[in-house]
């Protein structure tokens, strides 16, 4: 374990980093501390590099997720949601050194006091599909779309309406170039989770989502806010891996938690709708992130307790993702699991602790 980075203000004031977001192609790591947001630039060996942070500021309130989208030579866009009065998005461009432009940066409004996730996906034009996870009884699932200028196209947002409560995390995968798929769970006392098609123009097909549902929890109603990854894993196939838990942030009273598997093919239909469930844990399951090393080996981690993070290695053998290898890591401080970063000697996980980032070495890279 190492201290990647302690996040301190000019006058030795620590302040708490809540959330944290790789662009590794560009050596970033981008946190959000409050109202504002700062980008880490790494050196090639995973180390920080010394020098102050830029500072991004321009929501009045505190950012509550962000997005990093790599664009290739064009460099980055990241995205940043707040909630409370005057909720919104806003897009800022970061260049290929990995510096933000300094444009103002442009804002998409939502009418809601709660925006948890937001995801982005190419469309077939250049330009890019935006979900942006979050509202009130279900009601604020907001998708735009971005010109390939990467500007909204000033069209209303398709809002989508098919949870009884919140619609929290989201996710985009692009399949064979065909379709995107949006994937979405709800919180409270929603035992599923909620696909959505659309077309490589960025164009819902119309259709009802399809329900992947969710094992059951001894306290569903305190089910809450779930957390999961999907990702592609060739040309072929996807994989989504959802970490699910009750009375998600209080552990001493929770009651069970769970890591469920599905794997998608190639034209991005589920093998099988029923999950395979992973591993199950006498404690909720948060925080979990994805990280794809081959087409038939990816590592998943996530947070049992409030100080401790599992990493497990799986291989999928006949069709079956099996456990191979699991690593435990604790801190004497509440933990947040932030992401998984390669080097080119090796692969870590990063978390996050009140003003730190913490850095544990997870397996040599390949």
């Amino acid at each position: 374990m190492a201290i990647l980075i302690e996040n301190l203000e000019g006058n030795e004031e620590t302040q708490t980093i809540h959330s944290l977001i790789p662009c590794p192609e560009l050596n970033l790591l981008i946190t959000a501390s409050g109202n504002q947001m700062k980008i880490w630039k790494l050196t090639k060996r995973g180390k920080w590099d010394g020098k102050p942070p830029q500072v991004i500021k321009g929501h009045k309130f505190p950012i509550n997720c962000m997005s990093c989208f790599y664009l290739g030579k064009k460099g980055a866009l990241l995205a940043s949601g707040s909630a409370f009065e005057g909720s919104c998005v806003k897009l800022w461009f970061i260049d290929n050194k990995g510096i933000w432009n300094g444009s103002k940066p442009e804002s998409l409004k939502i009418k809601t006091w709660s925006i948890k996730s937001i995801a982005m996906e190419f469309l077939e034009d250049g330009g890019v599909l935006l979900a942006v996870g979050g509202g009130e009884y279900g009601n604020n699932l907001s998708v735009y779309k971005l010109t390939p200028e990467y500007q909204w196209d000033k069209k209303e947002p398709l809002v989508l309406k098919e949870f009884t409560y919140w619609a929290y995390p989201v996710s985009l995968c692009s399949f064979n170039k065909d379709k995107v798929i949006l994937t979405v769970s709800g919180g409270w006392m929603e035992t599923f989770l909620k696909l959505w098609t659309f077309d490589t123009k960025g164009n819902w097909d119309g259709n009802s989502p399809q329900k992947l549902s969710l094992p059951p929890s001894p306290d569903y109603e305190s089910n809450y806010l779930r957390s999961f990854s999907m990702n592609s894993i060739n040309s072929k196939s996807a994989v989504l891996i959802a970490g699910i838990g009750s009375d998600a942030d209080e552990y001493w009273t929770g009651d069970a938690g769970y890591i469920v598997v599905w794997n998608f093919d190639a034209a991005g239909s589920v093998s099988n709708e029923k999950a395979t469930i992973l591993n199950r844990y006498d404690l909720p399951v948060k925080d979990l992130v994805l990280y794809v090393l081959s087409e038939c080996e990816i590592l998943v981690a996530f947070r049992i307790s409030y100080n401790e993070i599992s990493v497990k290695f799986l291989k999928k053998i006949a069709g079956v993702w099996k456990e191979q290898n699991t690593l435990i890591f604790k801190y004497h401080n509440w933990l947040k699991i932030g992401c998984f970063f390669t080097i080119p000697s090796e692969i870590r996980l990063i978390g996050i602790s009140e003003n730190k980032l913490i850095s544990w070495s997870v397996l040599a890279s390949k």
